[in-house]
């Protein structure tokens, strides 16, 4: 009896820590002014169990630009409508661009708004690999080994995804 009491508290106590990150990253984290997430670049973004939104398995293809979002995120939203008008406008300059969600039933009308270029995929499964994805939105650029070279967390300006989209940056390190 005594056992379960004391079990009975500490599940109290991690559930009472997830909602909090939960309510946390819905309503208080995140910035519309956005900045550089230095601290992630090098890091290797590994496999991620995805699917289309038909349910068809999508397999990440490096290098590619990969956009964290929620519909429940405050900031997403206008993270989404830059990422789709700069994309509209000035294509994906030949790279992949995953819009990446891990709503199990993200609406396929939602999905249509993105820009043609821009594939919506949901995540299947949490994963460890994932834990660079401590903010959203976040916008990230791999290179052809799946290795982070630029991450920049809120919504967007034209220059933060005009960057993302150009060159391999010269001295990029594996960690």
């Amino acid at each position: 009896m005594r056992n379960s009491k004391w079990l009975s508290w500490i599940l109290f106590g991690i559930s009472a820590a997830v909602l909090g990150t939960v309510v946390l990253a819905m309503f208080g984290g995140g910035s519309s002014e956005g900045r550089w997430r230095e601290s992630i670049e090098g890091d290797r973004v590994g496999e991620l169990p995805l699917e289309d939104m038909a349910g068809k398995v999508v397999q990440l293809r490096h290098p590619s630009i990969l956009f964290f979002f929620d519909r429940q995120c405050r900031f997403c939203p206008a993270a989404s409508q830059q990422l789709i008008t700069y994309v509209s406008a000035h294509g994906t300059a030949g790279l992949p661009v995953y819009a990446i969600t891990h709503e199990w039933r993200y609406p396929q009308e939602e999905a249509r708004k993105f820009a043609p270029g821009v594939l919506v995929v949901r995540l299947t499964r949490t994963v460890p690999n994932l834990d660079f994805v401590t903010d959203i939105p976040l916008l990230v650029r791999t290179d052809a080994a799946g290795v982070i070279q630029h991450a920049y967390v809120g919504v967007p300006p034209d220059s933060v995804i005009a960057r993302l989209r150009g060159p391999r940056r010269a001295g990029s390190t594996v960690r």
